[in-house]
């Protein structure tokens, strides 16, 4: 397992670096911003601007959200692709398949063991899971339009 994590999650997780299969690369919301400048500033400027926080308001989750309130999370969230990138570039144990499990995704008991088959199916191709709002809940996924999120997933509905 390759865990990304600043020092201070490092320090409270209480593991050490190299054991038992783990491999912690530090990593902060300054690198990030560093490694790519042009994708936080302008994502910046999107979760500052007055179309976003006024859809926070109307939304009511939005605007107490992390995605809303913490500078350098929406860098985090949409980064995690580059972080899988580097490490199955780095892949210590030389294996065929990396995947990004993400906590997040997990949050209500959604990653069962009866998915592994399912799972291991998949592994060839990229997957990327999102959770269906159902109608009427929210008009945006994560500050971004409906409208807009399913046409750029693809998904007709």
């Amino acid at each position: 397992m390759i865990l990304f994590m600043d020092a201070k999650t490092f320090a409270a997780a209480n593991i050490q670096k190299h054991t038992n299969g783990i491999i912690v690369i530090p990593v902060t919301f300054e690198h990030l911003e560093n490694a790519f400048p042009n994708y936080f500033s302008r994502i910046e400027q999107i979760r500052n601007s007055k179309l976003y926080k006024k859809q926070a308001v109307h939304t009511g989750w939005l605007a107490q959200s992390p995605q809303a309130k913490l500078k350098g999370y929406n860098l985090l969230v949409m980064t995690k692709p580059f972080l899988l990138r580097w490490a199955s570039q780095l892949n210590p144990w030389r294996t065929q398949y990396f995947m990004f499990v993400d906590a997040g995704h997990d949050c209500i008991g959604a990653l069962k063991t009866d998915h592994i088959n399912l799972l291991r199916h998949l592994m060839g191709k990229v997957l990327v899971t999102y959770f269906e709002y159902p109608a009427g809940i929210a008009d945006e996924t994560h500050g971004m339009p409906q409208r807009a999120y399913r046409s750029y997933i693809g998904s007709p509905h």
